[in-house]
């Protein structure tokens, strides 16, 4: 991920941040990875990336968390084998009920349904 560029996905998802406050945008995201590529082997909780941003002018909750949610759910940070500390996804998440299937039990398989399964998601793993 570069630190400078905003990618389209990000375009997509943050409009109001990208087209006004792109300097903000940046600081807040690359804050957050920053958090997860200091130690990969444990969980940014939200409350951790919210204590990540040490400028004033960026401290706006929404956008934090809003950011945080869109790198979790791409798997850009917290993804992997690392070691779960909050339940910030249990308490904001738009998945409880939703049920997956994941085909192949491989490396892949496994690895996707250990991310859905941090995500809230329930289901199936067919080898």
């Amino acid at each position: 991920m570069n630190n400078t560029t905003i990618f389209f996905s990000e375009k997509a998802a943050f409009p109001q941040y990208v087209r006004n406050n792109t300097k903000k945008f940046l600081y807040v995201r690359n804050r957050i990875v920053m958090c997860w590529n200091m130690n990969p082997q444990k969980e940014v909780t939200l409350e951790e990336a919210a204590k990540s941003i040490d400028r004033q002018e960026c401290m706006n909750t929404d956008l934090v968390t809003g950011i945080w949610f869109f790198l979790s759910r791409r798997g850009i940070i917290n993804h992997g084998v690392f070691k779960k500390i909050g339940n910030d996804h249990e308490k904001h998440t738009d998945v409880k009920g939703k049920t997956v299937c994941v085909i192949g039990g491989g490396i892949s398989g496994l690895a996707c349904a250990m991310h859905l399964k941090y995500l809230g998601f329930t289901g199936n793993w067919l080898d």
